[in-house]
């Protein structure tokens, strides 16, 4: 059992939608109902539109830009047997849908409850009004946290099947290009994660599957913060895609713990040489350092460009950049470093320490130094609000 929520403006084309009873593949079927006239969709709808101007107790008429609830409640394939289309199923879907309905509190409400026949796993629609019979607006406040709760509450009241966690039941066919990217990269490292003994082990078992693995990596600790997996330019945090076997915590149980990665990088950011933090990714914008400044770094420059999606981000370039252990400009900097060169790190020096004169490793000279702390100074008065003399 599992609650979707839509929100929509006009009750009109969603009351014909959900009591469609003139589609034959659809067979809408009214299961229950509180608060309006059921002679036709047109008579429910105006029930609806004319609740809207209801005032409270205070004579306040609340007017929401989106007055209209939809909720599409489904059950598993495996239940169908419990939902016959008979009256008999018909009595036990309208019984779960006004528990869930008063589990989340929506007692005092104008709605309607109506089954449909177009899928292969039971389901149907719910239609309210967040305009409550009293006029007060209904709260939408964590509805989706609280209609899990509910959801599962009732699944363990009356033995419903839980969806299964593995994927392996997932109808592609019905999934958007990303999510079933997010899918196959999700079975591929589950797949990778049970089958390997060793971090090696599980690189090598991602690149067969055209996988990436990165860490996110603290610059100013060089403390691991979490795992991501990469693929056709979209990368997922393994959290985000399996707690409990693809977030870092867990994969370190079973592989073991790496060591500090950053230490043997060295590299100083200056103001020109920064690891932005947007949207929790790394972001390299420095350039590549010369070896004449007496230390060699492995780094490739990328672009990184967000997409809309939880826990997918968009990336040019497979290879983000090896960062160290150094004192960030801002304390939420973060870096981003592959699993590959990580293992290339520990089997063999990635980073060569040329010898030279002394000094130090910063790319600015004495001269430099001296003339940024000139303009800071001469600067400092600049943004200070005028403050007019008495």
């Amino acid at each position: 059992m599992i609650a979707k929520f839509k929100n929509r403006v006009d009750f009109s084309g969603l009351v014909s939608y959900a009591n469609d009873i003139k589609s034959d593949e659809k067979r809408g079927r009214l299961l229950s109902y509180q608060g309006v006239c059921v002679v036709s969709n047109e008579t429910i709808a105006d029930s609806f539109n004319t609740h809207l101007r209801r005032p409270d107790s205070r004579g306040r008429v609340h007017h929401i830009g989106q007055p209209v609830k939809h909720v599409s409640i489904s059950f598993s394939p495996e239940d169908a047997h419990l939902f016959p289309d008979n009256e008999d199923g018909d009595r036990y879907m309208a019984q779960l849908v006004d528990e869930w309905l008063r589990g989340m509190g929506i007692t005092n409400a104008q709605y309607i409850v109506a089954r449909h026949f177009d899928k292969t796993h039971p389901h149907c629609h719910l239609v309210f009004s967040r305009i409550d019979l009293d006029g007060n607006i209904i709260s939408a406040f964590n509805e989706r946290i609280s209609s899990a709760k509910v959801c599962k509450e009732i699944k363990l009241r009356y033995g419903l099947t839980f969806g299964n966690t593995t994927g392996e039941k997932v109808n592609r066919d019905r999934l958007r290009p990303i999510q079933q990217l997010r899918f196959d990269v999700k079975s591929a490292a589950i797949v990778a994660a049970n089958c390997s003994t060793s971090w090696a082990e599980f690189q090598h078992s991602l690149e067969a599957h055209g996988i990436e693995a990165y860490f996110i990596i603290n610059s100013s600790t060089g403390e691991i913060r979490g795992i991501a997996f990469a693929k056709d330019g979209c990368r997922f945090a393994g959290s985000k895609l399996s707690k409990q076997k693809l977030s870092y915590g867990k994969l370190v149980a079973k592989f073991g713990e790496l060591p500090n990665v950053g230490v043997n990088v060295l590299f100083t950011p200056s103001r020109y040489h920064r690891i932005n933090s947007e949207e929790g990714m790394g972001k390299l914008t420095a350039p590549y350092q010369d070896s004449s400044k007496g230390v060699g770094v492995l780094q490739t420059s990328s672009r990184n460009e967000p997409v809309k999606g939880k826990g997918v981000y968009k990336t040019e370039s497979p290879f983000e950049g090896v960062l160290p252990v150094s004192t960030p400009a801002e304390p939420t900097e973060v870096s981003m470093i592959p699993l590959s060169i990580i293992l290339d790190l520990l089997t063999g020096p990635a980073v060569v320490q040329f010898s030279g004169g002394g000094g130090t490793t910063n790319d600015l000279d004495w001269n430099d130094e001296r003339r940024r702390r000139k303009e800071a100074e001469e600067n400092r008065d600049i943004h200070k609000p005028f403050k007019r003399r008495r």
